[in-house]
C-alpha cells in the first residue's frame, strides 16, 4: 500500500512518498504539533520526514493510497486517507487498522488545537 505526505510551508512544499507502507504518513502526522510549535518549520520538516523527502513547488501527484497534504500556512490539510478520516471524525481504528486509538486521539488533537481546515476526499484503501 502506498503514501505520501506533503508539508507545504514559506512557498515551498515537502513531500515524502512511500512506496509501501504507506499508512506510516499517517504515524508521521501525529507528530505535526512539533513541526508547528517549532522556531525553524523548514529544520523541523527535514527532521520529520528525513533524507528520502522531495523539494518542490507542488505537492506529488494524488496517487497514493493514503496520500496526505498539510499547508501549514494556511492551517489545512487534505487527505484521502481512511485513517486520517477516522482521526478527523474521531472514531476509533478497526481491527486490522496499522495505527493505534493514541495516534488518531493525538491527530485529532493537533488539528483541533491548531484550528485546521481538513478535506476528506474518498478513499482508496481498504480501510
Amino acid at each position: 500500500m502506498t503514501g505520501s505526505l506533503s508539508l507545504r510551508c514559506g512557498g515551498r512544499c515537502y513531500s515524502l512518498v512511500l512506496s509501501d507502507r504507506g499508512w506510516l504518513a499517517v504515524e508521521l502526522l501525529r507528530y505535526l504539533d512539533e513541526v508547528l510549535e517549532a522556531e525553524e518549520r523548514p529544520v523541523a520538516i527535514l527532521k520529520l520526514l528525513g533524507l528520502t523527502m522531495e523539494v518542490g513547488s507542488a505537492p506529488p501527484p494524488r496517487e497514493a493510497h493514503h496520500w496526505i497534504e498539510v499547508d501549514l500556512d494556511a492551517l489545512r490539510l487534505a487527505s484521502n486517507s481512511s485513517l486520517v478520516r477516522k482521526a478527523v471524525k474521531r472514531l476509533p481504528p478497526s481491527h486490522g487498522d496499522p495505527v493505534t486509538v493514541t495516534t488518531l486521539e493525538r491527530i485529532y488533537s493537533i488539528l483541533d488545537r491548531f484550528d485546521f481546515t481538513a478535506e476528506l476526499y474518498p478513499s482508496q484503501d481498504r480501510g
